[in-house]
């Protein structure tokens, strides 16, 4: 957990310093030395006034001459401090120029750098995208037209290409995932979710890839994640799953609550009959026969695979003889 933050001391201010160097408000010294020190420090301020005056007279005086020569002198000396000011004018406009100019020579080297830097970005990783593109096109046309093995191939040879490619290392491991290579499945969700690890729906397919594979502890974090990151965590197939760990797990309560919300979900879910089954045995264990034994019935004529009618029937009989105990 995060400390708190230390509060800001209010209670701790200290009195200012005196005004004028120590001495109280009222300006009184306290004895007479200290008199004696203020009515020479006031003579020395007096002294100082006095000396600025008369500097400030000598330089009035001095500009009044300087005027009077300029027009005892004629326009020659205003045509000289004209040409002056027109040289320093000329002087500082070539400045300018010299600066405007290094500054567009520094934008041309900017704009010439990165050009070289496009020129240099990679034609071949350019060139290698593209092809990236078309395999990943071809093998979702494979996928499409139910050829797995070809589309498996097209996404191997994207990722040759772009072995950086999220959407290559999710549509190959959808495949292998598909042909129930658990493993090699969720070790490319795992190189996508490093490019995006906010991705709820990859987590939820990692979190199946763990499950099936038995790794209950990694497909439970999965799931966790998926269930964080998804706007919309209302999918029959992830709550599925998550149902089948808490089964795994003996966690029979919310194994159930998770199979219920996908049948409320989705009531025509492809797993369905499997679903009903797995709350047979459920409510058969916590001892709710009569919904455990209309599970049974309600699947006796379509099992799941690979269970066949003799495996409900025992289920059903089974039933029978704990309601007659």
């Amino acid at each position: 957990m995060y400390s708190t933050a230390h509060p800001i001391a209010v209670g701790n201010k200290q009195q200012p310093p005196p005004l004028n160097g120590g001495l109280h408000a009222t300006g009184v010294p306290q004895n007479s030395h200290e008199a004696a020190a203020l009515a020479a420090q006031q003579q020395h301020q007096q002294a100082q006034a006095h000396a600025q005056a008369q500097a400030q007279a000598q330089a009035q005086a001095q500009a009044q001459a300087q005027a009077q020569a300029q027009h005892q002198s004629g326009p020659g000396i205003i045509v000289a401090a004209a040409a002056a000011a027109a040289n320093q004018q000329q002087q500082q406009q070539q400045q300018q120029q010299q600066q405007a100019q290094q500054q567009q020579n520094q934008q041309a080297q900017q704009q010439q750098q990165a050009q070289q830097q496009q020129g240099q970005l990679p034609g071949s990783a350019i060139l290698s995208d593209t092809t990236a593109s078309t395999w990943l096109a071809i093998g979702s046309l494979a996928e499409s037209l139910g050829d797995i093995e070809r589309a498996l191939s097209s996404y191997d040879a994207a990722l040759r290409h772009a072995p950086n490619n999220p959407e290559a290392l999710i549509k190959l491991a959808n495949t292998y995932r598909s042909k129930d290579q658990f493993l090699k499945a969720a070790e490319l969700y795992e190189q996508a979710l490093n490019f995006h690890p906010e991705n709820g729906e990859t987590w939820g397919l990692l979190g199946h890839c763990y499950l099936m594979l038995d790794d209950l502890q990694r497909a439970y974090a999965a799931y966790q994640r998926a269930l964080f990151y998804l706007e919309n965590p209302n999918i029959p197939k992830l709550w599925h799953g998550i149902g089948i760990l808490y089964d795994r797990y003996g966690s029979l309560e919310y194994a159930e609550e998770a199979f219920v919300r996908v049948l409320d979900l989705d009531p025509n879910f492809d797993k369905a009959n499997e679903i009903y089954f797995r709350l047979g045995i459920i409510y058969k264990h916590q001892g709710k026969l009569q919904p455990a034994l209309e599970c049974f019935q309600y699947i006796l004529n379509n099992p799941p695979h690979p269970l066949t009618q003799p495996d409900v029937w025992f289920q059903i009989g089974s039933v029978w003889n704990n309601k007659r105990m």
